[in-house]
């Protein structure tokens, strides 16, 4: 009888647990719209500042033979958010964010706070922090339409340059979402994020240059700039780099392919603390206008370290000029320096003073195949 009372206590307990459990959500692959990319722009309305365009993939049963379709979906809206509630009263699908791994932002839009643009994908838990984030020279939503002569039917173009799984380039600066905003809520560090450019001319997305957001103001970069940033972020460690005559002729290029790069912060002298940087690079003769004899690599390198110095004392030097601090040196001076605790304030008065000395050195192994 015992038992039996244990049993059914056992049965009456199992089927109140039951009736607590809360029943699955789950939605059929065909009731989905698998977002993409995400483009924000300047809608031109006071009343509704922001238009948000996402670009949505249709299945198709032969990827193969039919390619891969989108479709693209805009509204205006006072806020992000709102925007994209509009958008889904238009679609007969529920709307995932699972496999969003693009978001652009327009360089319109700069004259308000970026935080504030992105903060809406910071917070959404279904939009991956994985994602990368660009900027685009003029309308975002014309980026995501772009289908470039390269385009392949089952990939996106955007995932190849900024995932360096296909594309290695050292004038692009890819970011993720979760980095961006580590670094944009930290002190001593400056983000940076791609620019994005449309050659319609030519049908592709041309990618090679790059944006400091500092502190209420924003620092464009040259394409020259931009892989010197990408170099001394540890970023890239395989490059080009152009010797020219002093008449701008070209001279020989260098292909570097590996690199290795250490700085520290020095302050034996209170009032300017001095910035030591170590940087080794290892490479082959590329190309050459003129014959060259491999007894001279020694003389090759000395003269690219020579020219490589000069290129990065001048970025270095441009960034203290315009008080950004890209490469982060305001963080490791916060790491290393623990006797105060305003010890960001105090940086932020030596920054301006602060020496750069670089020991630089280029070591040209070979001449390629030629001999």
């Amino acid at each position: 009888m015992n038992k039996r009372c244990r049993f059914v206590h056992f049965l009456f307990i199992l089927f109140l647990s039951i009736s607590f459990l809360s029943g699955c959500s789950f939605r059929d692959i065909d009731n989905r719209a698998f977002v993409l990319a995400i483009a924000v722009d300047d809608s031109g309305d006071t009343k509704k500042p922001y238009k948000v365009t996402i670009k949505v993939v249709i299945p198709s049963g032969n990827i193969k033979q039919e390619g891969v379709k989108y479709a693209f979906f805009s509204e205006k809206g006072v806020s992000i958010s709102e925007a994209l509630a509009l958008i889904r009263a238009t679609i007969d699908k529920d709307i995932d964010f699972s496999h969003t791994k693009i978001i652009i932002v327009s360089k319109s839009l700069f004259d308000r706070n970026l935080g504030n643009v992105t903060d809406f994908f910071h917070r959404r838990r279904d939009i991956q922090l994985v994602s990368w984030i660009g900027i685009a020279e003029k309308r975002a939503k014309d980026i995501l339409k772009m289908e470039p002569k390269s385009q392949s039917s089952v990939t996106t173009p955007l995932f190849n340059f900024f995932s360096r799984t296909a594309v290695q380039s050292p004038y692009i600066t890819p970011m993720y979402l979760f980095d961006f905003r580590r670094q944009q809520i930290e002190t001593g560090i400056d983000p940076v994020l791609p620019i994005i450019k449309i050659d319609k001319k030519e049908k592709r997305c041309v990618i090679h240059r790059a944006l400091v957001i500092g502190d209420g103001k924003y620092v464009e970069l040259t394409p020259q700039q931009t892989m010197i940033y990408n170099i001394l972020r540890g970023n890239i460690e395989r490059f080009n780099a152009e010797i020219k005559e002093k008449n701008g002729k070209f001279k020989y290029g260098v292909f570097i392919d590996s690199t290795s790069i250490y700085y520290k912060i020095n302050r034996e002298n209170s009032k300017q603390p001095i910035i030591n940087y170590k940087i080794r690079h290892q490479g082959i003769l590329e190309e050459s206008s003129k014959y060259t004899e491999s007894n001279l690599l020694k003389e090759y390198g000395k003269e690219t370290s020579k020219i490589a110095k000069k290129m990065i004392l001048e970025l270095l030097t441009y960034f203290q000029k315009q008080n950004v601090d890209p490469l982060g040196f305001g963080l490791r001076y916060k790491a290393t320096n623990l006797h105060t605790g305003d010890t960001y304030k105090e940086w932020e008065s030596l920054y301006p003073q602060a020496k750069f000395t670089l020991d630089i050195n280029v070591n040209i192994i070979s001449t390629g195949k030629m001999e």
